[in-house]
């Protein structure tokens, strides 16, 4: 077993090691394949591509390795959307759009942050932006002079007139956004896994999803307990409330049918 298998590298990256040489970060996906790419440097030496991180980043197509557009800083999240392919010049914060067959970029808008994340939702695009966290990496780049201050947060972006029209800001507890999703029809999403204390609320099914009430956890450590030693309160006594995502309380009087 392997953590990866290598199905393409840039021809100026000499060897796969761990060494960061270009930070290669993002793909386009086209017609089902994988078509761009964007690195933060043409560079095949550890972290070779820090000292021109304002200049030297570029978006290559995998199927030549050519170089579509350059001079980027540190470009991000690169789509391919209605025809046409979108990067975030996140150094400079920057939403651009790319003409693949003349190398040419067109600025959609500029936004208060750096930018990292990017999907579509009709005319609209959805735009992470993060704050600048180490200095040392980030220090230098040309957002920082634009503004005085960074913000963390989704901006939609309407295509047709290039404007921002909503944002959604973290003021606290969140500096730095790595990919941003639309999940339509879906409410509270979250990831779960056995060292999280909700995966012993949360219940799915293929047509609906219930999360218990915490309190109605009954903690023991007998036997059949689950993680931690609980047990969730619908298997063990009639009073258990699940509440529907959706709505609200639905059901009482839970028992357990085995």
């Amino acid at each position: 077993h392997h953590n990866f298998t290598p199905v393409w590298k840039p021809a100026f990256v000499s060897d796969l090691v761990p060494e960061d040489r270009c930070h290669l970060n993002g793909v386009a996906i086209r017609n089902g394949k994988a078509a761009y790419v964007t690195a933060l440097g043409m560079t095949d030496t550890p972290g070779g591509w820090r000292p021109n991180k304002a200049t030297g980043g570029v978006v290559l197509e995998m199927a030549t390795g050519e170089v579509v557009l350059g001079g980027l800083a540190m470009p991000h999240s690169p789509r391919w959307y209605a025809d046409r392919l979108w990067v975030l010049n996140s150094g400079t914060g920057e939403l651009l759009v790319v003409d693949v067959r003349s190398g040419q970029a067109e600025v959609v808008c500029g936004l208060p942050g750096y930018l990292r994340g990017l999907c579509f939702v009709g005319p609209f695009a959805l735009v992470g932006l993060c704050k600048i966290r180490e200095k040392h990496i980030f220090g230098g780049l040309p957002i920082q002079k634009r503004y005085d201050r960074l913000r963390c947060g989704v901006v939609v972006v309407d295509l047709r007139t290039a404007s921002e029209v909503g944002m959604l800001e973290f003021t606290a507890g969140c500096e730095e956004l790595y990919d941003v999703q639309f999940l339509p029809g879906v409410r509270r999403p979250m990831i779960l896994n056995l060292e999280k204390e909700a995966v012993r609320q949360a219940v799915t099914h293929p047509e609906s999803s219930w999360w218990l009430r915490p309190s109605a956890e009954i903690r023991d450590g007998s036997e059949g307990a689950g993680p931690g030693g609980t047990f969730p309160a619908s298997a063990l006594c009639p009073a258990a409330e699940v509440h529907d995502s959706r709505t609200g309380p639905v059901a009482s009087g839970l028992r357990n049918l085995d």
